[in-house]
């Protein structure tokens, strides 16, 4: 009669069971004293199915539990599920603050969302660094910001002449697109732009008959470059 671990002295960490039948043979001396095959026991079947995780044993409307947390000391902070709305969420200490909604792939969240990629070729159905304005605003012929975002500060320097700071850097190839929004009928107004420093641009109003500026109301959108 004799008992031996087996691992304690070869460890098993690298072999793949889930590719082979494993058998165990026992040698004394040199000399086969028999063989059997290793047969799995209910902790084995169970770790089997270690590749997916099952968050519930049945039903749908379960109690919305955590499925991945930080650690013992920081247990509201990491993934849940929420069965009733099958919603997947991230959260800081038990509060959710982004969502995944497994129905519908919607996506919502309480912080922003940062888009790295940019580009010059767009595709349908994409949302690119570059696509989404980084400043816009209404200004009035006085240079008072009406709505606005984006904008630090806008200076009215003469006469139909607003200086217009923003918070990002303007980077080379920015677009920037400006528009009057109140005219006298009959009299029409031209709104052109020009940079001036690389965080600001100038609007430059003037009277489209008489070619004399004018302090005029206007809307602008400024779009991010791709570099």
């Amino acid at each position: 009669m004799f008992s031996a671990q087996i691992g304690s002295v070869n460890p098993l960490i690298d072999v793949n069971w889930s590719g082979i039948e494993p058998w165990l043979q026992v040698s004394l001396n040199g000399t086969n004293v028999g063989e059997t095959q290793m047969a799995s026991v209910p902790t084995a079947l169970h770790s089997k199915q270690s590749g997916k995780v099952l968050i519930y044993g049945s039903g749908t409307s379960n109690a919305e539990k955590m499925i991945a947390s930080h650690s013992p000391a920081f247990p509201g902070w990491g993934i849940g599920y929420n069965d009733v709305d099958d919603v997947i969420e991230f959260k800081a200490d038990e509060v959710s603050y982004a969502e995944v909604k497994l129905s519908s792939g919607n996506i919502s969240t309480q912080g922003n969302i940062r888009i790295n990629q940019t580009t010059a070729a767009p595709q349908p159905n994409r949302v690119y660094g570059n696509s989404v304005p980084v400043a816009y605003g209404s200004i009035s012929p006085a240079g008072i910001i009406r709505t606005g975002y984006g904008i630090t500060s806008v200076n009215k320097t003469a006469t139909g002449v607003y200086e217009i700071i923003i918070d990002n850097s303007l980077l080379d190839n920015t677009f920037l697109s400006a528009s009057v929004t109140a005219y006298s009928p009959g009299s029409p107004v031209i709104c052109t732009y020009g940079t001036s420093t690389q965080d600001s641009f100038s609007i430059y109003c003037w009277d489209g008959v008489s070619g004399n500026p004018v302090d005029r109301e206007f809307t602008f959108v400024v779009w991010a470059g791709t570099n």
